[in-house]
């Protein structure tokens, strides 16, 4: 059975910077453990709710081309990794957003 781990809020201080899911010092434990799934919700702390859409994507992603673009995710919205049923974990530092607005972002959970 999962077990849901929860690594708290990641934010884009900065909009057109993207920032690696393993910003969040504690996201940074799922590259040890086996996690074969995660998932993010675009929003700020406290519930509250972003301002703009938030690009979920690759390493060198761009957001305005959506060249590495996963998913554009709106205020409220879940991007889930699916399973990973091979032997390897996600590698949470390979894996960003960017914003448009500064301060919006996502609350990261991962399933072991």
């Amino acid at each position: 059975m999962s077990k849901p781990q929860c690594f708290g809020f990641i934010k884009v201080v900065t909009a057109g910077t993207p920032v690696p899911l393993a910003a969040n010092t504690s996201s940074t434990q799922l590259q040890v453990q086996s996690s074969k799934a995660w998932t993010v919700q675009a929003i700020q702390a406290n519930a509250v709710s972003n301002t703009g859409i938030v690009a979920l994507g690759v390493v060198g992603m761009n957001k305005a081309t959506g060249a590495g673009v996963i998913a554009y995710l709106t205020a409220g919205t879940f991007f889930n990794s699916g399973t990973n049923s091979d032997s390897a974990d996600y590698d949470l530092d390979q894996i960003y957003i960017d914003a448009y607005n500064a301060g919006d972002g996502v609350i990261l959970t991962s399933f072991a």
